[in-house]
């Protein structure tokens, strides 16, 4: 067994482990960033929002060549009733960053393994961290130790650090995931992100390379084993799509593979402990309708090397990433629902959207990370609530007493539990 020591073992070099090892670095530390796993083409995160970019760019890491600015200005919102789509803009003219997977994670490894006080290791595997002891298994079977002050895992929603901690799994299944990826396509509004209603899930279609686009399509718990086939999707989810794509993605949907990914949700509860740090999806994660998780992540990063302690950092987090966390799974909650309820706040929301600028604003500053006060989370679902009732003759006739439920079973713990600030 071979002994090392270093200043910060960060577990997992993703784009989130990546940027926490490349931080830490720039700070003074010692790192070594640890993953044996090599690059490849999976369906996962592809958005940057603002925040994230703004971090990046404070860190001087440059961004990768193919990625775009330009095709992250905010999303637009297709109704299911055919009616004009919604546009939602950053705020202040800002943008995000779009940019395949694989490309992103190769080009921040590409960045870390030029960082000053940063050595990669990708012959080794993490198998556990006992106190400050990092285990590791290297080719053939030989063990090795690696000690720091300092572990942070950022090793994703299987976490080996997070599991060496005692924590409960805690995911639960939200969905599936089946993209397919076009070539040779125009959106209908270039520089923005596509979130059309009126299928079975919402459909999400994203610019990730100048000459690519990928199509998401949300697909509900069902025990119909045909739901899975081509010609089933297609025959479900094509009226969602936009007219101009349908033919680009019946084609693909028809020829080429279908990438999935199982979508699941886990509560930001757990940060880890003094000396442990759990960033990123390790800590939590939610359904990516709204493209935070990357986001959410390169902010765990920055306040964890920003912060004195391990409690600063948790308290912080836990604060900060609640509205966000919320937001995406009422907005996924209200795009995949057909009860009357569901059906009357998603009118009410597209009122508000449609008359209320600073509505948009406020719902683009959660999404983006910018605005992480619960009350604003609060404001806006209230109003929409308020909207419904109006609408449709008085909350409890409108059906809106499950959704006033899955509010306070979904905040109050959660307040509770962490002592979350509303403001």
């Amino acid at each position: 067994m071979s002994l090392s020591a270093t200043d910060v073992a960060v577990i997992g070099a993703g784009p989130v482990g990546c940027v926490a090892a490349i931080a830490l670095a720039r700070r003074g530390s010692r790192v070594t960033l640890l993953d044996a796993t090599p690059v490849g083409k999976r369906l996962a995160g592809e958005w940057l929002h603002p925040a994230a970019v703004r971090l990046l760019n404070e860190l001087g890491v440059p961004l990768p060549p193919s990625s775009s600015r330009e095709s992250a200005r905010g999303f637009v919102v297709y109704p299911e009733d055919g009616s004009d789509p919604i546009e939602l803009a950053y705020p202040d003219g800002r943008s995000g960053l779009t940019c395949e997977h694989h490309v992103l994670v190769a080009w921040l490894r590409g960045v870390a393994g030029g960082t000053p006080g940063l050595v990669i290791r990708t012959d080794v595997r993490v198998t556990r961290v006992v106190d400050q002891t990092v285990h590791c298994l290297r080719q053939f079977g030989e063990s090795e130790t690696l000690s720091a002050p300092l572990i942070v895992g950022a090793d994703g929603r299987g976490s080996v650090a997070r599991r060496s901690l005692g924590l409960p799994d805690g995911r639960e299944a939200v969905s599936m995931m089946a993209s397919v990826r076009l070539t040779g396509v125009r959106l209908p509004f270039e520089g923005f992100g596509h979130v059309c209603l009126g299928g079975p899930g919402p459909v999400v279609i994203t610019r990730i390379a100048p000459d690519a686009v990928r199509i998401c399509l949300d697909i509900p718990p069902s025990n119909d084993r045909d739901f899975r086939s081509s010609p089933t999707l297609i025959h479900r989810y094509e009226a969602a799509v936009p007219a101009s794509l349908r033919p680009a993605f019946r084609e693909a949907m028809t020829h080429d593979t279908i990438e999935w990914a199982a979508n699941q949700r886990r509560p930001r509860r757990d940060f880890g402990r003094p000396g442990l740090a759990l960033v990123g999806d390790a800590a939590g994660h939610c359904h990516p309708l709204t493209a935070t998780g990357m986001t959410t992540g390169f902010l765990d990063v920055d306040q964890l090397a920003k912060s004195r302690s391990f409690e600063d950092y948790r308290r912080h987090r836990t604060s900060r990433s609640l509205g966000p966390e919320l937001l995406a799974e009422a907005l996924h909650r209200l795009f995949s629902r057909s009860d009357p309820a569901s059906l009357a706040l998603r009118q009410s929301v597209y009122s508000t959207w449609r008359r209320n600028a600073r509505e948009r604003e406020r719902t683009m500053r959660l999404l983006s990370g910018d605005d992480v006060g619960l009350f604003s989370f609060g404001q806006s679902f209230l109003s929409a609530a308020g909207g419904a009732a109006t609408r449709r003759g008085g909350l409890f006739a409108t059906g809106l007493a499950p959704w006033l439920g899955w509010l306070g079973r979904s905040v109050a713990p959660r307040v509770l539990a962490r002592g979350v600030s509303f403001l």
